[in-house]
């Protein structure tokens, strides 16, 4: 019993072969392998696919962060976030009249621009209005066409430093008390970059009808003690 059971196993064995390859050779089985092989060719399809996405996502990414690289270099150089110092000697010195300016030994040869600012020892005392290849000319800080924004440093209170009737002021100033502050450039009026020291704020001297507050400045040096000064250029020494 047992060795007829085994033949029919065989036999049975050998028949589910024949079947298979019958219908193989006439589609429905081919059809079914397709149907399981087709997923798979279209799942590395895929990774395919996805690999590749990832790969130009990547080069995509590269190209916006060099892009804003080139954008930022560019717009620090156009708000003068760089700059560097040229040192000029003074020429002559205009301070005994209403205007008050210094000529410089330094012009655009030396990259110096007009609306550069001029420092002395640490402290804006002017900015270039007028420029030839070899010489500057220095409008200070005293000169009556004189106009800067500052703030008074650590606290929001900005103003206009000027000079009215002789005096060098900070005027327009919201707040009161302030004497013996620092005044900073805030670079608001876009020409002077911001974080300069200009002076320290001396007594109040607002006028009895005015809304907002004045005070004179003390601006430091003597311009006609003056005899070497660094202008701030964006393009020194490039």
């Amino acid at each position: 019993m047992k060795a007829q059971t085994r033949w029919m196993g065989l036999i049975l064995t050998v028949v589910v072969i024949a079947v298979i390859r019958v219908l193989a050779s006439i589609g429905p089985v081919q059809k079914a392998l397709v149907g399981i092989t087709n997923p798979v060719a279209e799942l590395l399809d895929n990774i395919s696919f996805n690999n590749d996405s990832i790969i130009e996502s990547s080069d995509l990414s590269s190209q916006k962060i060099a892009t804003l690289e080139a954008e930022n270099i560019k717009l620090r150089d156009s708000l003068g976030v760089v700059k560097e110092q040229v040192a000029a000697y003074v020429l002559l010195k205009d301070i005994s009249g209403l205007n008050k300016s210094l000529v410089i030994d330094k012009g655009s040869s030396s990259s110096v621009e007009i609306n550069d600012p001029v420092l002395y020892d640490g402290q804006l005392i002017g900015i270039i209005n007028k420029v030839d290849a070899v010489s500057a000319n220095v409008q200070l800080i005293s000169d009556p066409g004189f106009r800067v924004t500052g703030r008074v440093q650590g606290k929001n209170a900005n103003g206009i430093i000027k000079t009215v009737m002789g005096t060098v002021v900070y005027d327009l100033v919201p707040l009161k008390r302030l004497s013996g502050e620092s005044i900073i450039s805030d670079g608001v009026d876009g020409v002077i970059q911001p974080g300069l020291f200009i002076g320290v704020v001396g007594r109040d001297i607002t006028p009895s009808d005015a809304v907002l507050n004045r005070y004179q400045l003390s601006v430091g040096t003597n311009p006609a003690n003056i005899d070497l000064v660094q202008i701030l250029t964006t393009k020194a020494g490039r």
